[in-house]
C-alpha cells in the first residue's frame, strides 16, 4: 500500500512537470511562431471562427464526453489523472504568458515538438492525459496495436488540413513538422522508459 501511494505521488508530480514543459513549448516556440493549433484546441479554434462561443467554453464542452470514454475504456484513475493535466495545463499556460518568444518558425516548430513530445510524454507515461485528442489515441491504443504518438499524429494532421483553408498551407507544414518531431519524441520516450517502470514495479511489488 506504501508503495501504491507513493508511485501515486510520482506519477502526479511527473503529470504537472510535464504540462510544465508542455506549457513552456507553447508559449516560447509555438504561439510566437503562429503554428496552427493542433488536438481539441484546433477543433475549437474552427469552430469558434465559425460560431460567436467563447474558446474556453467550447474546448470545455468537446473534452467532456472524451473523459466520460478514457474512465469507460481504461478506469477511473486515468480519468482523475487527466483531468488534473487538463486543469494544471490550462493554469500553466495563462501562468506562463510572461516567457519569452522565440521567432524562427523554423526552429521554433523543431524546438516546440520535441519539447511537446517530452511533456506529453511524461504525461502518458504517467497514466494520464492532458484532455482532447491525447485521450482518444489512449484509448484507440487500448484497443489496436498502434502507437499513442502515430494515433495523436494522424488526427491532429486531421485537424490541421482542416484549418488549412482558413488559415494558409505555409503554417500548415511547419506545423505538420511539428507535430511529426513530437510523435517522434513521444513514442521514444513510451518505449524507452515504459520497460523501465514495468520492471520497477515488479521490484516494488511484494
Amino acid at each position: 500500500m506504501k508503495n501504491k501511494t507513493k508511485k501515486e505521488i510520482y506519477d502526479y508530480l511527473y503529470i504537472t512537470i510535464g504540462t510544465c514543459i508542455l506549457a513552456a513549448a507553447f508559449h516560447l516556440f509555438i504561439k510566437p511562431n503562429d503554428l496552427l493549433v493542433s488536438g481539441m484546441g484546433g477543433i475549437a479554434l474552427l469552430i469558434a471562427h465559425f460560431f460567436p462561443i467563447s474558446l474556453g467554453v467550447i474546448y470545455l464542452v468537446l473534452n467532456i464526453p472524451l473523459f466520460f470514454v478514457g474512465w469507460r475504456s481504461i478506469g477511473m484513475q486515468f480519468l482523475l489523472k487527466s483531468i488534473w493535466g487538463t486543469v494544471i495545463l490550462s493554469l500553466l499556460l495563462s501562468l506562463f504568458a510572461f516567457l519569452p518568444s522565440v521567432p524562427n518558425a523554423f526552429f521554433g516548430g523543431i524546438l516546440g515538438g520535441i519539447l511537446s513530445g517530452v511533456g506529453i510524454g511524461m504525461v502518458i507515461l504517467a497514466g494520464g492525459a492532458t484532455g482532447g485528442t491525447d485521450i482518444v489515441s489512449i484509448v484507440i491504443n487500448q484497443k489496436y496495436t498502434w502507437s499513442i504518438g502515430t494515433v495523436m499524429f494522424l488526427i491532429n494532421v486531421a485537424i490541421v488540413i482542416a484549418g488549412t483553408f482558413l488559415f494558409g498551407w505555409q503554417k500548415a507544414i511547419l506545423t505538420v513538422i511539428s507535430l511529426y518531431v513530437t510523435t517522434l519524441v513521444i513514442n521514444f520516450i513510451l518505449k524507452k522508459f515504459a520497460k523501465t517502470q514495468k520492471k520497477e514495479e515488479h521490484l516494488l511489488s511484494p
